[in-house]
């Protein structure tokens, strides 16, 4: 979780072991538990995504075309190049066929990359 590494980064470029250790301690956190807690938020976050994408126009059975979900991407981040899509889109990346993406493969991706 991105919250997570904020918080403990503050302004730093780096964050010495030691006071990672010593900020877990006082989370309460341990590496069981620190992990446990990120995944369980990327399952809360994949899922509320999973029903936002299966919500899109022309979503049946799962699949989303690769042109909406380029759209709704580039929406949530400008910055984004039409190459970086084709490569996330392309062979190397998720592999939409079709012109169609299955939504369940794209997070998969996402948790994956």
């Amino acid at each position: 979780d991105m919250g997570l590494w904020r918080e403990l980064k503050g302004s730093n470029d780096i964050v010495d072991f030691f006071e990672f250790a010593d900020w877990a301690v006082r989370q309460g956190l341990a590496g069981t538990e620190l992990q446990h807690q990120v995944c369980t938020a990327d399952a809360r976050k994949a899922e509320a995504l999973r029903v936002a994408l299966s919500g899109l126009r022309g979503c049946e059975g799962g699949r989303v075309c690769v042109q909406d979900l380029r759209a709704v991407l580039k929406r949530l981040n400008s910055s984004l190049k039409d190459r970086e899509l084709d490569l996330l889109f392309g062979p190397q990346g998720v592999g939409a066929t079709d012109g169609n993406v299955d939504v369940a493969a794209f997070l998969d991706y996402l948790r994956l990359a």
